[in-house]
């Protein structure tokens, strides 16, 4: 009908008649062939249509299965479905091959990464003289580094500063304590 339409206008007919539908019309094996060609191809459409519903009904009814798992479902004649475990033959690897993850620990909570601080260079023996340490009272010596503070003990007749982390911040100190001033240690502070 189209090609009729089409021929009539080119020649420009404007009315269509039974005459010029017969003498365009397909021939009968070709009319068979198209509808053949239609007919597969609406067949294979709605073959389509139902498996995909199915797989969706298949997936819904119980979701721990997915497609590819080895477990078969065949739909029924009366709309029931049979489930069958035959293994699945498609995979593209072998059934017994499992996909591990390596073994690590998961993050819990917030995670900060672990930042390394830096060593201050100043720890060791205190140049204080023992008999000073005690008559003072004063137990908090400064680091002349970082200004961290530490109260110290004489342990065999030697102060010692222990070794700590350099601080990031100076914040100004009141207290008494022991710092060194140009080269020797004094009560500052208070």
């Amino acid at each position: 009908m189209v090609e009729t339409v089409d021929t009539l206008c080119k020649e420009g007919a404007t009315t269509l008649t039974i005459e010029a539908l017969t003498r365009h019309a397909l021939q009968p094996d070709q009319r068979v062939r198209m509808e053949m060609e239609a007919r597969t191809g609406e067949h294979k459409v709605e073959r389509a249509k139902a498996q995909s519903a199915h797989e969706l009904q298949q997936l819904l009814a119980n979701p721990a299965t997915l497609p590819g798992s080895g477990a078969r479902t065949r739909l029924e004649p009366n709309g029931a479905s049979e489930v069958s475990t035959a293994p699945d033959t498609t995979q593209s690897h072998p059934p017994n091959s499992r996909i591990e993850r390596a073994a690590s620990r998961d993050p819990v909570g917030d995670q900060v990464p672990a930042v390394r601080t830096k060593k201050c260079p100043f720890s060791g023996v205190v140049e204080i003289a023992p008999p000073r340490f005690l008559t003072s009272g004063i137990a908090g010596v400064e680091c002349p580094d970082c200004a961290a503070r530490r109260s110290l003990v004489l342990r065999n007749g030697v102060l010692r500063f222990p070794s700590h982390d350099q601080r990031k911040t100076r914040t100004p100190q009141t207290e008494r304590r022991w710092a060194r001033q140009d080269t020797r240690w004094a009560v500052v502070g208070g």
